[in-house]
């Protein structure tokens, strides 16, 4: 049965329907059967959660490592004093009777770590409360310690460390302007606020107000706003983000339509804010990259508290344990004086309360220090009478400086130089009293400070189809951090990286795309995204068009619409009133390596390619800025160390989908002259966008298919196709599931389809929500009548968290009815889940639809009667209709 006919898909994760139409779209029939269906399948499940469970292996596989190296340098003088000190430490998370000596046999002494004669467990927390006493202890004494107590306080040191995400020293990590002026160059660069330079006076003062203990979070961003003299509403809005505040992503942007997200809003200070940040980064993109440097100016403010005037961070966490004994000490005997006997049980030893001073010390995860200061704030506080005592606890805990704590989520912020500090500190210190540090004190820094650069990759790899997996050039032989430069060759590995991870062009698999912040990329996505612009709905002249992208694109970093239509109204090229279409919103795409390239770098004489190969190499190494410096050394030795370092700086990243061969290199006939011309020149010179240029008015689809060569064309359907494309497992899955059947379209058919039109679709998924809930049910519920208003009332006080609670939502989209009887659901008794379901109106078993489009609220009984069928049971339809429910 051979002819003209054309297939539709429709891919999802779980199933493919599929459609053979004639060219009227009328359904085809081939063997007595109607060519319609669909293919079900099981989704495949993203490697998501595994890798998350192989990078936390790596992690502590790395950690273990680090400290099994210490270990082995401290093993023969530490076994001198006591063999079976590393034993008894190994075993310390195990209960008594659970421990062995080296015979087997349980110990007497029930001690974790110091079983001597006059030296055990006991008195080693009496000298040193907290590690950081013992760390300080270690920096500053005169006496020869104890071999042991120094490995404690090191290993302490190589299993928290710190992060790695800053450059330089300790001197240079506690400097605040460098980060300070970085974050106002990224708002300037999107052009957001802070057009005048500021002075190192003004630095200085948004500097101690960030470092003001005394201020609350909103006095300290009034008093940044008058310092920094901001005016906008985005100056006003980053200026709170940094300051520790809540901030909207409508107002730090300048885009009202992001306050319909999911996230509209984010604050640094909350416990959770790492768990959505990711949810932020998905909806902002490439912006996200500014409220990375806003999140590095509030870190430094963190720390910049945390270690206060200290000289180290030993000496700050000894003081803090300090303050937390002094104010525990004054609340027990404020409450011993104020409460009964019951209430100071309560607040201090009993172990079910959720929100105690036990809980506050022993489950930090279940009890938060908000949740604590609630706890006594209710309970506590307004039994205190002493009027003074009283409110000067209460503003302690506004500023979150009673009973601090040592251990805080907030310790993520310390970066791994004021750790190293320390230990070369207790090295110095001690190398006179201990030989075993100065002979082996290079080594333990090198443990300390050892990272494998990400460019180099696994060290030995496993050999996978006969390649093996890593790409790290070395020599053969045992690696150790302090042996590392000698053994691996850091140059050669990171050109062998650079050939392995660059993806490949959509249209030409062979070549490697270019980076996203290419002069190349960069200026086809612009004249992709203007060759679409309309004014007043017609097309602009090709003239118009370029003249907009020399006069406005080449001059302004951000183009926004009022932008244009100041620039369009004063070349007199249309009125004030024009209609500007084509584009969504203000442009998302601009030059921005043109422009750094023009006003950062400007006493630099590169050429085009000189350019993209350091935009390259900014890409590739720009987490990394010694081997981006040496690599900048080694490509441009004319470079100064001023002109590397300013380079470095770019905040490139990411890739984009299309190579240099294909813009440039991909040439067909031009439809009227006839002259060859590249994808980029026909942008240029046409307002057609990419996808105008590959249809048939064009011939750039025959020079890609001549490109790509003959053997692409005529390779069978297989699952290596759909192996080599970098997508997710649940994609590839829905890919291969689709080539099967077009495979067994084509061989009923008995030729291609002339068209193929596809759908894909992400299901089971609640993402891609454009409001919150909580504004839905406020909107619907406004459209009601008078009688509907205390519906209204009741969800102002609901917060959008409660709101993405599914059995709450779905109560006030029914009115607080059960779906399927019409009956009335008690609020209170929602969570019960032996009266309340969630059940699918389509049942799962037939469609994979989660949506709360296809979920009701129904009392359990009826969700029984109704059991997993569709349709839904008369009796079921009788009670819905009767109650005005369907």
């Amino acid at each position: 049965m051979k002819g003209e006919y054309y297939l539709g898909l429709d891919m999802g994760s779980s199933s493919v329907g599929w459609a053979v139409t004639n060219e009227k779209y009328e359904i085809l029939r081939a063997h007595g059967k109607t060519l319609w269906g669909v293919r079900l399948f099981d989704s495949a499940q993203t490697a998501e959660e595994r890798r998350g469970f192989r990078t936390a292996k790596r992690r502590l596989d790395r950690r273990n490592w680090r400290i099994e190296l210490l270990q082995k340098i401290f093993a023969e003088e530490v076994e001198k004093i006591d063999d079976g000190f590393f034993r008894r430490m190994k075993e310390s998370r195990y209960w008594p009777e659970d421990k062995r000596d080296r015979q087997g046999k349980c110990p007497e002494l029930p001690y974790a770590l110091f079983a001597d004669d006059d030296y055990t467990d006991k008195e080693y927390h009496k000298q040193f409360p907290t590690i950081y006493h013992l760390r300080k202890w270690l920096m500053e004494t005169d006496e020869t310690p104890d071999i042991r107590l120094i490995y404690l306080a090191l290993h302490h040191m190589m299993k928290h460390r710190g992060h790695f995400l800053l450059n330089g020293n300790i001197e240079q990590v506690r400097e605040f302007q460098t980060t300070f002026e970085q974050f106002l160059e990224a708002v300037r660069a999107e052009e957001l606020g802070f057009s005048s330079e500021i002075g190192v006076e003004r630095s200085k003062e948004i500097e101690a107000i960030l470092k003001d203990r005394t201020l609350t979070k909103s006095a300290k961003k009034t008093k940044a706003v008058k310092a920094m003299r901001a005016e906008t509403s985005c100056e006003k809005e980053w200026l709170g983000l940094i300051t520790g505040g809540t901030a909207k992503l409508g107002n730090l942007f300048g885009e009202k339509q992001m306050d319909t997200l999911e996230r509209p809003k984010l604050c640094f200070a909350d416990a959770g804010y790492e768990e959505y940040a990711g949810e932020i980064e998905a909806e902002l993109g490439e912006k996200y990259v500014l409220i990375e440097h806003a999140k590095a100016v509030y870190d430094w403010a963190v720390l910049a508290d945390i270690l206060q005037n200290y000289s180290s961070l030993s000496e700050a966490k000894v003081a803090l344990y300090e303050k937390h004994k002094k104010d525990l000490k004054d609340l027990k005997k404020l409450v011993r004086e104020n409460l009964s006997r019951e209430e100071y049980q309560r607040l201090f030893a009993k172990k079910d309360e959720k929100a105690n001073y036990y809980a506050y010390i022993k489950a930090p995860k279940q009890c938060s220090q908000e949740d604590f200061y609630g706890y006594l704030k209710k309970n506590i506080l307004g039994k205190i009478s002493d009027v003074t005592k009283a409110s000067c606890m209460q503003k302690e805990m506004e500023m979150g400086t009673f009973l601090p704590k040592q251990t805080v989520k907030d310790n993520s912020v310390i970066p791994y130089q004021i750790h190293l500090y320390e230990l070369n500190a207790i090295l110095k210190n001690l190398e006179d009293k201990v030989p075993l540090l100065k002979e082996n004190g290079e080594k333990i820094q090198k443990i300390f400070t050892f990272r494998i650069p990400y460019y180099v990759g696994p060290l030995n790899g496993i050999r996978k189809k006969g390649e093996k997996s890593n790409w790290a050039v070395r020599k053969e032989g045992k690696i150790y951090p302090w042996n590392f430069d000698e053994m691996v060759d850091l140059e050669a590995s990171a050109e062998q990286f650079i050939r392995r991870m660059t993806n490949k062009c959509t249209y030409l698999p062979s070549e490697d795309v270019l980076p996203k912040y290419s002069l190349l990329y960069s200026k086809y996505e612009v004249l992709n995204e203007l060759n679409n612009l309309r004014l007043d709905g017609e097309k602009i002249s090709v003239e118009q068009k370029q003249k907009i992208y020399e006069e406005v694109f080449q001059k302004s970093r951000k183009v926004t619409q009022k932008k244009l239509k100041n620039y369009l109204v004063k070349e007199g090229i249309t009125g004030k009133e024009v209609e500007i279409t084509g584009i969504d919103g203000d442009f998302k795409s601009s030059l921005t390596a043109y422009h750094d390239f023009k006003e950062k770098l400007t006493n630099l004489s590169l050429n085009q390619a000189e350019k993209e190969c350091i935009i390259l190499n900014v890409t590739l190494f720009g987490d990394d800025k010694a081997i981006l410096k040496q690599r900048l050394k080694k490509l441009f030795p004319e470079l100064t160390e001023k002109q590397r370092d300013s380079i470095s700086k770019l905040p490139y990243r990411g890739w984009g989908r299309l190579s240099k061969v294909f813009l440039e290199e991909t040439e067909a006939p031009a439809p009227e002259t006839g002259e060859a011309w590249s994808i980029i020149r026909a942008l240029w010179e046409t307002n057609d966008n990419l996808m105008q240029l590959l249809s048939e008015k064009y011939l750039f689809a025959s020079a890609i298919e001549e490109k790509n060569g003959n053997e692409q064309k005529k390779r069978d359907i297989s699952y290596e196709l759909v192996e080599e494309l970098y997508v997710s497992p649940a994609v590839k899955r829905q890919i291969w599931q689709s080539l099967l059947i077009v495979k067994e379209i084509c061989k009923v058919m008995g030729n291609p389809p002339k068209r193929v039109f596809i759908e894909m679709a992400r299901e089971k998924t609640d993402q891609g929500r454009t409001s919150s809930r909580k504004k839905k049910l406020l909107e619907l519920y406004k459209k009601c009548k008078a009688e509907e208003k205390d519906w209204i009332d009741e969800i102002e006080k609901r917060s959008d968290a409660e709101m993405r609670r599914d059995k709450l939502y779905l109560y006030y989209t029914q009115k607080g009815k059960c779906m399927y009887s019409g009956e009335t659901i008690e609020l209170e008794e929602l969570w019960d889940n032996q009266k309340y379901d969630i059940d699918h109106i389509f049942p799962q078993s037939k469609v994979m639809d989660d949506s709360l489009d296809n979920r009701v609220l129904v009392k359990k009984k009826c969700n029984q009667m109704k059991e997993d069928k569709y349709p839904i049971d008369e009796t079921v339809r009788k009670k819905c209709s009767h109650s005005g429910n369907l």
